[in-house]
């Protein structure tokens, strides 16, 4: 059985069996070329990669937005999600973890009532789940350089 993607080249090479390799190599080729890499990366008319971040949802473009290596993605090499992302989704995850954890704390010290948990845990998921723009990220991490440089100013 041959692969879906192979099925035009077979038939192209099936109909040319007598053909030398030289003689129908351009129209291999053009049948093997694809602007689409993968599922999660493109190649533009102008040989730019996009990559579609799994943080934001958008396509970008490579050159300028920045992405980490991944080893293990073997078609760029490039993570799936912008560096802004991952330093984002992280972020999410660890407050998540930190504040879903100190829920049974705040109910023990009576700071939160016992039927309050779900609606607590909602809030912590949505804000889990929310997807920080790149324009919130920057405002966000200069809000966090400058309280940190007026602590430091008030030791």
């Amino acid at each position: 059985m041959i692969n879906k993607n192979f099925v035009s080249l077979h038939i192209l090479l099936s109909a040319n069996l007598d053909m030398k390799v030289s003689d129908i190599l351009d129209q291999c080729e053009e049948l093997m070329q694809s602007e689409m890499t993968d599922k999660i990366t493109r190649i533009d008319e102008y040989g730019i990669l996009w990559v579609f971040c799994w943080y934001h949802k958008v396509w970008e473009n490579t050159e300028e937005i920045e992405y980490g290596s991944k080893v293990s993605n073997k078609s760029t090499g490039l993570n799936t999600f912008c560096k802004v992302g991952v330093n984002c989704w992280t972020k999410q995850q660890r407050d998540f973890k930190t504040e879903s954890a100190k829920v049974l704390t705040d109910v023990a010290d009576g700071k939160l009532k016992p039927e309050d948990i779900q609606e607590k845990l909602l809030e912590l998921g949505i804000a889990k789940d929310k997807i920080e723009s790149r324009d919130e990220y920057f405002i966000r991490k200069e809000n966090e350089k400058l309280a940190k440089e007026r602590g430091q100013a008030q030791s």
